[in-house]
């Protein structure tokens, strides 16, 4: 989640975006949702925090990353900020392209991970989200803590994001609920890799 300490740095703009929906994991998924948390925080931080008193500009832009008027979004809130035009359809595409350059690296070093694992202990696979699984305050370190026991933690976004048959998935409106459902799937069905299951808010994997 973004912070940032306006009475200090006093910044120029706080940008605090709302994402509704992401790419599914499944052609067939009913929906991509965010969870209501992050999809609302930019409002409810706006509930808790007077920012009139500070010169700091609040963007809040809404974003539908599962979607494919994603990119006409940032092309409307790049105008209200004064930007326009081929330098906008330009650092899109540079966007869109790095993005997709990391992510593939990303599975790329998973698939080299996944084909060396190590026979004599247990291969752990962190299942969370990304910002309670690779904080490390969220995470209470439990990857350092499995590295100093020489036991070798996973990160769930170096697993191959399969488009793995069920039902579940099907009906999973939740676009974290299907990586980790995905995940699990190919858990499962290898027999060197165990699942650590971190959550927080009470959030739950469940079908309809």
């Amino acid at each position: 989640f973004p912070s940032h300490d306006t009475h200090t740095d006093k910044p120029d703009y706080l940008f605090v975006p709302c994402i509704v929906n992401a790419e599914p994991m499944h052609k067939e998924s009913d929906g991509t949702a965010i969870c209501p948390l992050v999809q609302g925080f930019p409002y409810m931080s706006d509930a808790a925090l007077d920012f009139s008193q500070y010169k700091t500009k609040v963007l809040r832009p809404t974003f539908h990353f599962g979607n494919p008027d994603l990119k006409r979004e940032i092309t409307k809130f790049a105008r209200e900020l004064g930007y326009a035009g081929a330098k906008v359809k330009r650092a899109i595409d540079m966007t869109f392209g790095a993005l997709h350059t990391f992510k593939a690296s990303m599975l790329k070093r998973g698939e080299e991970v996944l084909k060396s694992l190590p026979t004599s202990k247990p291969n752990m696979v962190i299942v969370a989200r990304p910002y309670n699984g690779c904080d490390s305050g969220a995470n209470l370190r439990i990857p350092s803590k499995l590295r100093d026991m020489g036991i070798l933690s996973i990160p769930i976004d170096f697993l191959p994001d399969t488009d793995v048959s069920s039902e579940h998935l099907k009906t999973m409106y939740w676009r974290y609920g299907q990586r980790i459902l995905v995940a699990s799937h190919i858990i499962a069905g290898r027999p060197d890799l165990y699942a650590i299951y971190l959550t927080n808010f009470a959030c739950i994997v469940t079908g309809k």
